[in-house]
């Protein structure tokens, strides 16, 4: 299943003017557009997970962020923009910058800035969620525009990855695009830490969000160890526990909910066939079926082999196991 993407092209006329101010609008940019030089300009838009992506071709334009007054991407979000062709000025907080083919800059919309197309510049903007890149621990606030070292092989492969989903425009399914964009949020780092500022210790949450990634992407691993999670979050084995025992919770406890989980997931979409039980615990990273037999009754109140009678899959498609898991 694909999600259609959304494309516009300016052409003359009030109709068109208005389509075109509003569907900028809703990214959290205002045009300023030439009325004659400015037609055949256009953009496709779409989303990649949290990520809102716009593949643009501006001819003749100025851009501004939308007034906060207006809506609450200006607060909510950072942009960042990948110059493919032509050339845009850039001014904010009294800087002035010239970008080019090849470009990566980083706006925060806070800070009002005007983006200025003199003759023609086509590229890719995406807008992505502050509390996305706060909860990797990564910077979410801008002193003013930002442009990465593009020389660097680091920043390329990231800017390579920014174009491979531009030139997809929207194509591919819902989920990969999600998988995609999440992959991409946790490289973001790359071009938008400036190394010439003082980062502060990543908080807990941080550190929880990258434990728990790697948990999830690690569950299958019936070796996976607290010495592993730790050494991938950077932290001691201690201080991740104390960080786990916090929410309510011990770290391997953890990691064998989100296994029992992927296990309902499995036995309640996969038909019956002899042996399923015991593929699964091995799959999700159970050493006997045994202890995984044991552990899921526990936690839904069902054997594993009745697992399709508790109806985990909601009409939508969906996986209802906190109302099935056992008080």
């Amino acid at each position: 299943m694909t999600t259609p993407s959304h494309h516009l092209s300016y052409r003359r006329g009030p109709a068109v003017e208005y389509e075109w101010q509003q569907g900028l609008r809703s990214l959290g940019i205002h045009c300023r557009m030439d009325p004659l030089r400015s037609i055949d300009a256009g953009f496709t838009s779409w989303s990649a997970g949290q990520i809102a992506i716009m593949s643009a071709d501006f001819r003749h334009q100025t851009i501004t962020p939308v007034s906060p007054d207006e809506s609450v991407l200006t607060h909510d979000h950072l942009f960042l923009k990948v110059v493919k062709s032509g050339w845009a000025t850039i001014e904010q907080r009294g800087q002035t910058r010239v970008i080019r083919e090849g470009d990566v800059v980083v706006l925060d919309p806070k800070e009002p800035y005007r983006e200025i197309v003199t003759e023609r510049a086509s590229g890719l903007g995406l807008r992505f969620p502050r509390s996305a890149l706060r909860e990797r621990g990564f910077r979410c606030a801008l002193r003013g525009l930002y442009l990465p070292d593009v020389s660097s092989p680091d920043v390329q492969a990231v800017r390579a990855l920014i174009e491979c989903l531009g030139q997809r425009s929207g194509a591919s399914s819902t989920e990969v695009r999600r998988r995609l964009g999440d992959q991409l949020l946790d490289l973001l780092d790359i071009v938008i830490d400036d190394p010439t500022v003082a980062r502060t210790g990543r908080g807990a949450a941080a550190i929880l969000f990258k434990a728990r990634q790697f948990i999830s992407r690690n569950a299958g691993n019936a070796d996976l160890s607290p010495s592993q999670i730790a050494a991938h979050a950077c932290v001691s084995e201690k201080h991740l526990s104390r960080i786990f025992s916090a929410q309510g919770t011990s770290l391997m406890r953890y990691v064998q909910s989100v296994r029992l989980e992927r296990a309902a997931r499995l036995l309640a979409a996969t038909p019956w066939k002899r042996n399923l039980v015991v593929q699964v615990a091995f799959e999700c990273g159970f050493t006997t079926a045994s202890h995984f037999s044991r552990a899921f009754k526990e936690r839904f109140g069902v054997a594993p082999s009745e697992a399709q009678t508790l109806g985990l899959l909601s009409p939508d498609g969906a996986y209802g196991l906190e109302a099935t898991e056992k008080r």
